[in-house]
């Protein structure tokens, strides 16, 4: 293999994950951005380049960064299971994680580990906190002020102390709660995770997602519809439950 075409091809999907520590090794790095579809875009053009130089397909090597409940934050892990978490057509009879075009493609891939010392780990994708980067325009992206606002908040402390992420708390005994979100929140996945800890606690609660909204949007602009129909149903909520 020439260094134009390596044997083995690293693909990323942001700079920033690598922190240039391939390059300085002098590695060449296919970065292809965030989201399945663009990944498989730049790989499938990529690996073409391989096909119409005449030369053998590489070892494709896809390093990335994820969040877990599990495993410490810096921990290295290999992913041998992917679970398509974000594909729903169900609408469409069709099981949740696959779309009529996958052919009898399962909603969770298994490979067998090929690094054995590596602690084996299950990626599942569609989180909103990744699939929203640069789509909700009001936080924008996970590496910009989101992540410095949670680390100024937290002081120090772990961000998985209960008393800080609301996800890692226990949720018995709290009061009747209505939760708002959009489908361009960069926090969509974590209002929805809060939603279903209140729910199997036992909780009344209620979640209102609304369609291309990003985070707190409903209160820019008092004039819209959108805006209206949130507080009308969070005004509703409230008559309900303090009895009125």
């Amino acid at each position: 293999m020439t260094e134009a075409f390596p044997r083995r091809l690293i693909v990323m999907a942001l700079e920033l994950e690598g922190q240039g520590i391939f390059e300085q090794r002098g590695i060449p790095v296919l970065y292809c951005g965030v989201g399945k579809v663009n990944a498989a875009y730049a790989l499938t053009r990529r690996l073409a380049d391989y096909r119409h130089g005449g030369h053998a397909s590489p070892h494709v090597i896809n390093f990335g960064t994820a969040g877990s409940r599990r495993h410490p934050t810096g921990t290295v892990v290999e992913c041998h299971a992917f679970v398509q978490r974000d594909m729903d057509v169900s609408g469409l009879g069709v099981p949740l994680g696959t779309t009529p075009f996958d052919a009898g493609v399962p909603a969770r891939l298994e490979f067998p580990p090929v690094f054995a010392q590596l602690m084996p780990a299950v990626c599942g994708t569609g989180d909103s906190f990744a699939t929203n980067h640069m789509v909700d325009n009001v936080l924008v992206g996970s590496d910009g002020r989101c992540d410095a606002m949670a680390r100024l908040y937290a002081n120090g402390h772990d961000l998985k102390d209960p008393m800080l992420s609301p996800v890692s708390g226990d949720m018995h005994g709290f009061p009747p709660t209505i939760l708002t979100s959009g489908t361009r929140d960069l926090l969509l996945s974590n209002t929805v995770r809060v939603h279903r800890k209140l729910r199997q606690a036992g909780v009344e609660a209620m979640l209102q997602v609304y369609e291309g909204q990003s985070h707190a949007h409903y209160i820019r602009d008092d004039t819209a519809p959108e805006t209206k129909e949130v507080f009308g149903e969070i005004a509703s909520f409230f008559d309900k439950h303090l009895g009125r």
